[in-house]
């Protein structure tokens, strides 16, 4: 599954798309067993046209499947501005994810 959020900041319409991770168990580094989830990267964009929502989320949630959720791969394709971010939380995070949608807006040239 994906999750597609939209956010009007300062007059523009940004984007933030997130895949569904499946869980798995990976090993630590003294052979034990740790829980954990997919790694994949999130998708922020800002369309030049915003009329071209329909269609360019039609064509990225296709492609999606054949680039196996790696976006990254996908990002060239956008009919704007795109890029990837990471997961990454801060120490001093307030909100759970804050220091990930922070990561999202910064790479769209908004800063907090």
């Amino acid at each position: 599954g994906t999750l597609v959020a939209r956010l009007n900041v300062g007059g523009k319409h940004v984007h933030i798309v997130e895949v569904q991770r499946r869980s798995r168990t990976k090993k630590e580094g003294a052979g034990n067993l740790k829980d954990s989830e997919e790694s994949f990267k999130g998708l922020v964009f800002v369309l030049d046209d915003q009329a071209d929502i329909d269609v360019w989320l039609r064509d990225l949630l296709s492609q999606m499947r054949y680039v196996r959720g790696i976006v990254k791969k996908l990002v060239g394709m956008c009919p704007g501005m795109a890029d990837v971010f990471n997961h990454a939380p801060a120490s001093d995070e307030q909100v759970p994810c804050e220091a990930a949608l922070l990561n999202a807006l910064g790479k769209m040239g908004i800063k907090a």
